[in-house]
């Protein structure tokens, strides 16, 4: 039977999904008639990491192929596999696999793997003049810096430019009637980060042509209809809770109770209470009523209500008629509660637009926009014509992740590859929808869990095309693991509400697993103490009944849902002697070199600044650097933090010959950070810290802000 053109695998963690991907891609290449069959293959993968890992194994298996005698014995299994499926001979394989090797080797930049990121930025780079890009256009990593620089120049018009200056003034004025800071570049920073997400692109697209005076002009709509419907129905509470008030009427003596009746609704008008103006069921029923007395009423009180009800039924009346434009007035309240931010949204937008166009850069997020915009049109598709006639297969790994936008640009490469014609190709995507854990960037789990039912639906018309697969073994994680796995997924899937998510679990095909071994165990600690301290002496006894059970520090790993937890951890076992290694004890500012530079570079921007001076000063004592003795440095210490800049410069020239503050301020930020280093020799202290802090740097500078203020 004729393989399907599209495979769609479904691959659990530690289900061989790498090594499957590895196995078809060199299928596809031992299969074909020419050794450059690999240059008409695209393999997309979510992160670079992926990718290398991806190419290295597919030229191991290559390599190991052409010689069997040095290979591992993955690559011999790799190799059992491809005798069996391609129907090669030992003999053949061998042969091919060393022509594929070579050529591979003689023309690496045309083995495209790599991320979809990547991909983009060479169709961008290839096809800049088509899409209406400048030729020599570079691109922004660094997005958030760009969004940064956007929202500091729309804050830096504030008094020149008067409307701008209005919706600011009234940003911060509607902030504080909500009880909020008025401090807004917090805000700002967050409602700007909508024009980074994929999903509110078009959002943000559909306010390009409007000015600040629609916005004023909406908002005042806005206002004129919302405040006429408080005004009337609050002028209408006060005015009964003034007639019961001057009448000693209590509001318990009302139909429905003081909690939730009458008197309750109409207090709810009074203070403007907009969440609460349409009345419940029970309070409709009420107002309908024969009489408006509650059974707590007193008879003597019956004629008063009577009187109230008289003069206030036909209001309340009028006031239900007014309602009857709810729908119209919780609308309208909910766009004046964000009219201020997307009228910033919108100024960013065009301060942000200006920087691109003024520095020729195009952010990595909107790669797929640019392509999406051209392929709309008809005559775009000459662009995946021309990348149709390169590619003929295509590998795409962590599907699950892949963004709407991103689907819909490879879709028309992936229709030419299944195509039925002269030189048919082919597709393979693999994806787990249980991982998908980039919404927050635009990852859509639902493609692939649609694309999964479309390969079985017997109705499909496509279905014939497709072929759905499970990975069904985990080779990563022991049987006790495993079936744990299984039997929680399978209990919990009935407690989850989303219709096609429940279906997912429900169906779920439980992971096989050849090994036995592994241990699971679940503990609900006693409150008995601060909960964080017993989680804290529960984890370092586990750890310490581990190391008596024969297994090593370097044997354990411990997650934790937050960073803080796992900072509180590290602090526990480090304090009873027991070695970490942890994210935070890698990063960058933990070295203590690094941090010097850091404050020495604050220094130079605020030379007037103590702390930056004392940090400075406790790092050269502590690193021998200062000849001054402790007691020396104790009865200097307030003239260097806190006395003139000039006394700073001076002990600093003690001790840097070559301290020349002119020189040093006037460099590069790169040309910077170089001679702080040579001048304290902090590379002789911390080589690796330091030269991984030179790298970002140097990323850093190729940006579009390179200050060291910026920095």
């Amino acid at each position: 039977m004729k393989s399907a053109p599209f495979k769609i695998y479904s691959a659990s963690a530690g289900s061989g999904k790498t090594f499957t991907l590895v196995k078809e891609y060199l299928k596809v290449c031992l299969k074909a008639e020419s050794p450059q069959k690999f240059m008409a293959i695209l393999a997309i993968t979510f992160t670079n990491k992926a990718a290398a890992e991806m190419k290295e194994r597919i030229i191991k298996s290559l390599k190991a192929f052409s010689d069997p005698d040095k290979a591992e014995q993955t690559e011999l299994d790799m190799m059992s596999l491809m005798l069996e499926e391609t129907g090669l001979t030992k003999k053949e394989l061998k042969s091919k696999a060393q022509l594929i090797f070579e050529n591979i080797l003689h023309n690496y930049s045309r083995f495209a793997i790599g991320t979809i990121d990547k991909f983009t930025h060479r169709v961008l780079k290839t096809f800049a003049q088509d899409l209406g890009l400048p030729n020599n256009f570079e691109v922004e990593m660094e997005h958030k810096l760009l969004l940064k620089q956007a929202v500091d120049l729309s804050i830096n018009k504030t008094g020149k430019d008067e409307k701008l200056t209005t919706l600011f003034v009234n940003f911060i004025q509607n902030k504080t009637a909500n009880d909020k800071s008025w401090l807004i570049e917090k805000d700002f920073y967050l409602v700007a980060e909508e024009l980074l997400k994929e999903s509110g692109q078009g959002h943000c697209e559909n306010l390009k042509n409007l000015s600040l005076d629609n916005f004023f002009k909406l908002r005042n709509e806005i206002q004129n209809f919302t405040n006429k419907i408080d005004h009337e129905l609050s002028t209408l509470g006060q005015r009964f809770l003034s007639h019961c008030k001057n009448n000693s009427l209590k509001h318990e003596w009302f139909a429905g109770g003081a909690r939730s009746g009458l008197a309750k609704y109409f207090e709810y008008l009074s203070s403007k209470n907009w969440e609460k103006y349409k009345p419940s069921d029970s309070i409709l029923r009420n107002i309908e009523k024969e009489n408006w007395y509650a059974g707590k009423t007193p008879k003597e009180a019956y004629g008063q209500i009577d009187e109230v009800q008289k003069k206030f039924y036909p209001l309340v009346k009028k006031a239900i008629e007014i309602l009857e434009e709810y729908p119209k007035y919780v609308h309208f309240k909910l766009i004046a509660h964000n009219l201020y931010s997307v009228a910033i949204l919108h100024e960013v937008s065009k301060e942000m637009q200006q920087i691109k166009e003024q520095n020729n850069i195009v952010p990595i997020g909107e790669f797929n926009k640019k392509i999406a915009e051209v392929l709309q049109n008809e005559e775009g598709n000459f662009i995946y014509e021309r990348l149709g006639e390169r590619y003929a297969n295509y590998f795409i790994d962590e599907f699950q992740d892949t963004s709407e936008l991103q689907w819909k640009n490879l879709i028309p490469l992936i229709e030419n590859a299944i195509a039925d014609g002269q030189k048919p190709g082919s597709a393979m995507i693999v994806g787990d929808a249980k991982q998908a854990i980039y919404r927050w960037r635009g990852g859509e789990v639902d493609q692939f869990i649609n694309l999964q039912q479309l390969a079985v639906d017997p109705n499909s018309q496509v279905a014939y095309k497709m072929e759905y697969l499970s990975l069904k073994n985990n080779y990563r994680s022991k049987a006790e693991v495993v079936n744990f796995n299984n039997e929680l997924f399978s209990s919990i899937a009935h407690q989850i509400e989303h219709k096609k998510y429940k279906e997912l679990f429900i169906n779920l095909k439980a992971q096989e697993v050849k090994g036995s071994g592994g241990y699971v165990s679940l503990e609900y600690l006693e409150n008995g103490m601060e909960h964080d301290e017993l989680q804290l002496d529960r984890c370092l006894k586990t750890v310490k009944e581990l190391n008596k059970n024969g297994f090593n520090h370097g044997d354990i790993c411990i997650l934790t849902r937050t960073k803080a937890k796992g900072v509180l951890i590290v602090k526990k076992l480090s304090e009873n002697n027991i070695p970490v290694i942890s994210s935070e004890s890698l990063l960058l500012e933990q070295s203590t070199e690094i941090r010097f530079i850091l404050n020495f570079l604050r220094f130079l921007n605020e030379p007037n600044h103590p702390r930056y001076r004392f940090k400075i000063v406790e790092f050269l004592h502590e690193n021998a650097f200062c000849p001054w003795s402790l007691e020396m440095i104790n009865q200097k210490l307030e003239m260097l933090c806190k006395g003139s800049t000039n006394q700073f410069y001076a002990f600093l020239k003690e001790l840097v010959i070559d301290f020349d503050l002119l020189k040093w301020r006037s460099s590069s930020l790169i040309e910077l950070c170089h001679r702080i280093i040579k001048a304290f020799e902090l590379e002789k202290r911390a080589r690796i810290y330091v030269q991984f802090f030179l790298d970002e740097v140097w990323l850093y500078s190729k940006n579009i802000l390179k200050t060291c203020l910026a920095f």
